[in-house]
């Protein structure tokens, strides 16, 4: 039990620092009691009903809102309803350790200045995240979300200093689901944890509570804001449960739906001007309605107050529609009012309203909205131009061909599209007519776009949407790396450890597995790879090039060090990883 400690220990510093670059946590050597460098972990007999604690020690001199700290875990896990006890373990030690980092970015980041409250969501939140991130095998995050999908109207930063207000306290957990979603939303080929480093690095620029202004601000080098940003995440949560589908949550399918939560209606008009519950800041109701069989469309009016809204629209469309779904935004005037329409509503199964209160500046309480909708005879026409968002465009790689399309759908023909913001890759162009993105690129990197699509009508519709592009750089010479995570621990059928690589020339990669005695374990072979820098593990799994722990015959290996042998093109290597179960 000590030493899978310790090795989960080293999983998670090897991951959260080396891997997605955090800073490590401060070393408390520089003081008479500190000890050495390492970082000071306690096995303890009670806890409490706490699965872990970290706790702040001291601040560094000449930075007073970094602190040193230490970890607190129990002797044992049994007896909390896990079929393994290391499966806790694991996540708790995944999200202590991220605790750790945050103390040394700004342990001051919870409080006010004057110090009269304090609101640990975000650390919270990110805390399980990262247990997903390091972990993922374990997924116990998602025993946090009915407290944030049965309560979406709660602020995503509801708190509870008192720690008496258990839906509040557990929300805080569950809003994990914010740093996934901009994980998930802000990525290319996969989980960016890139945007979370960054938001705790703008939250250390300002010493006590900095996460809104530094979210809103590094969500601006994604060509957004936190206003659209969380307007849109209302709508993924829309997409959970059975209602989840490509373009969403990658495990949204696990996730709780909204229904229980949703104001519900299937007889028109509709005239409410005091919602039951209506949503605290960075809230949001779900209201559905529903249409009958009768050819016309929906007519929705909103009218808000005195604060902020973002209001989304989506028709969820009927079987056989083929997922062709519309999600629209209100335009609300100056007074946060606004009308949206849906023609033909016969094609959507529901159509829902998602009000949402937003800003870049805190609010406290609920803030009351009016909405009303009614069945109109005359909404049968074509239905505004719109961008199909759930989709993503293809990486790239400098000095290849690329080719990727935007789809735009309804409105009148011929569609024009021009890049409103952000700029693509040099090498690629943006046809105006189709849509089409082609060309060789010859710069990497990431890059983001805002691009806008006109049509025909007069006057003409728009819309616009937000896509980024991965381009990787070709590698400049053969290179083979380390396995990761090394040691890797075997506790579910997902886990494994991938053997990074680069090619400069399309070709393959072995790899052979021994004991230390020089007994031949497995052998791993892929062909037929193109130019590229294997390094993701996204890209590693995806093409076979990791190891599950088993023997040839699919017979698991006992824990121990082996031996690999690595071959990529002109390469080969022999090196060391360690297997625990």
């Amino acid at each position: 039990y000590v030493n899978r400690t310790g090795e989960y220990l080293d999983s998670a510093w090897s991951y959260e620092v080396g891997t997605i670059g955090l800073q490590p946590p401060p070393t408390d050597e520089w003081y008479p009691t500190g000890g050495d460098s390492r970082y000071d972990v306690y096995l303890v007999a009670s806890l409490g009903n706490a699965f872990g604690l970290t706790q702040p020690d001291s601040f560094q001199a000449g930075n007073p809102q970094s602190y040193t700290s230490w970890i607190e875990l129990r002797t044992e896990y049994i007896g909390f309803g896990y079929p393994d006890q290391y499966d806790p373990l694991k996540v708790t030690v995944a999200h202590e350790f991220f605790h750790t980092i945050h103390l040394g970015y700004d342990a001051y980041e919870p409080f006010l200045p004057d110090m009269s409250d304090y609101n640990v969501w975000w650390l919270e939140a990110t805390a399980v995240w990262m247990e997903d991130v390091v972990f993922d095998e374990v997924d116990d995050y998602i025993n946090y979300l009915p407290y944030f999908f049965r309560y979406p109207w709660l602020s995503l930063t509801a708190h509870d200093p008192t720690w008496q207000d258990w839906v509040r306290v557990y929300h805080m957990y569950a809003s994990c689901v914010w740093p996934i979603y901009l994980s998930e939303r802000f990525g290319t080929g996969g989980v960016n944890t890139a945007i979370i480093k960054e938001i705790w690095e703008g939250c250390a620029e300002v010493m006590y509570d900095n996460i809104i202004p530094a979210t809103h601000e590094v969500l601006g080098e994604y060509y957004s804001d936190l206003n659209s940003s969380f307007g849109e995440f209302s709508i993924w949560n829309y997409f959970s449960g059975s209602l989840n589908e490509s373009g969403y949550y990658s495990e949204g399918s696990y996730f709780p739906d909204l229904n229980d939560t949703m104001m519900v209606y299937d007889s028109y008009p509709v005239s409410v001007t005091s919602p039951s519950q209506p949503p605290e800041y960075l809230g949001a109701n779900y209201v559905k309605f529903v249409p009958f069989d009768s050819t016309g469309g929906l007519r929705a009016n909103f009218g808000g107050a005195y604060i902020p809204w973002k209001v989304n629209m989506i028709g969820y469309a009927v079987e056989g529609q083929g997922g062709n779904h519309r999600v629209r935004e209100m335009n609300l005037d100056a007074f946060w009012e606004g009308t949206q329409t849906f023609n033909n509503w016969t094609k959507y199964r529901e159509i829902i309203m998602i009000p949402a209160v937003v800003d870049t500046t805190f609010h406290s309480g609920t803030y009351n909205y009016s909405f009303a909708a009614a069945f109109d005879t005359s909404l049968t026409g074509a239905d505004p131009i719109q961008i199909v968002r759930s989709r993503t465009l293809s990486d790239g790689n400098v000095n290849e061909a690329y080719l990727d399309t935007l789809i735009a759908v309804d409105g009148l023909l011929p569609h024009t599209w021009t890049i409103e913001t952000g700029s693509l890759p040099s090498g690629l162009d943006l046809s105006s007519s189709s849509g089409i993105i082609q060309g060789i690129p010859t710069d990497s990197g990431h890059y983001s776009i805002r691009v806008e699509v006109t049509d025909n009508s007069t006057p003409a519709y728009t819309d616009t949407a937000t896509f980024r592009i991965f381009i990787s750089q070709l590698p400049t010479q053969d290179w083979v790396g380390q396995s990761f995570p090394n040691p890797f621990v075997i506790g579910g059928t997902s886990e494994n450890t991938c053997f990074p690589f680069d090619l400069t020339d399309d070709g393959s990669v072995l790899i052979r597995i021994h004991t230390v005695a020089g007994e031949f374990i497995r052998e791993i072979f892929v062909e037929g790879l193109p130019a590229e820098s294997y390094r993701s593990r996204n890209r590693l799994v995806q093409i076979g090039a990791c190891w599950d722990g088993t023997n040839d015959r699919g017979e698991p290996v006992a824990s121990g060090v082996y031996l690999y042998y690595i071959k990529a093109a002109g390469v080969t290597k022999l090196k060391k990883l360690a297997l625990i179960r």
